[in-house]
């Protein structure tokens, strides 16, 4: 019998599971810090949880269960057939609820943004400048250039195009919405190949420059 419901709360509306509080402390800190200052005397207690916002209520349920779903089965391999944005949520979640075995879930997700980006992975990161939170982004370029040793790989090429539309998109937004150049220069620090990569683009959009002058005739 369940003793505890999981309530995410999402754009779509709100979504209510049942679970059980001993799966959830043994595969979470967060869960594990929340039930320890819980009053024992309480049979059934209610979580609260943010789920990353998705397009669709279809979209945002399938995040919730695929998250909860880990404390049953003690592995996210059933993330690897998700939608990439849907993993991108599950990540989020597992993250911000301090799960174990994330690397393990990095781990899936990058390969499986190799394996297939010019589908799912492609799509969601082109789709950046549109549909990504600027914390989304972030959680991007953390998950994959923390395991990403060379640049100028295809991943890479969109991520760093989808940083310089999505500022392009938020340019009438107001200045704390969009990736400040001091914020792009820590992230640089910390990943020096995604430094390279924006380097790489820098260079290809200065060659494409020089091209298009040339094809309207200047010299």
């Amino acid at each position: 019998m369940s003793d505890v419901k999981i309530a995410f709360d999402a754009s779509s509306g709100t979504y209510e599971f049942n679970a059980h509080k001993a799966y959830l402390c043994e595969l979470s800190k967060r869960f594990r810090l929340e039930f320890d200052q819980e009053n024992p005397e309480k049979p059934t207690a209610r979580l609260k949880l943010i789920c990353p916002e998705r397009r669709g209520s279809d979209s945002e349920r399938d995040v919730c269960e695929a998250f909860l779903r880990y404390f049953y089965t003690t592995n996210w391999n059933h993330v690897q057939d998700l939608f990439w944005r849907t993993a991108l949520g599950v990540y989020k979640l597992a993250r911000d609820n301090k799960c174990h075995d994330l690397h393990d879930l990095e781990h899936l997700i990058v390969k499986s943004s190799e394996e297939e980006v010019s589908d799912d992975f492609g799509w969601a990161i082109q789709a950046a400048s549109e549909t990504f939170p600027k914390d989304e982004l972030y959680s991007l370029i953390d998950l994959y250039y923390k395991h990403i040793n060379e640049s100028g790989t295809e991943a890479g090429h969109v991520i760093v195009y989808a940083v310089r539309d999505w500022n392009t998109y938020m340019d009438h937004m107001t200045p704390l919405e969009k990736i400040e150049k001091e914020e792009l220069v820590d992230l640089k620090l910390k990943y020096p190949v995604f430094e390279q990569d924006m380097c790489l683009q820098f260079i290809e959009k200065c060659a494409m420059t020089m091209d298009e002058k040339k094809r309207a005739g200047f010299k």
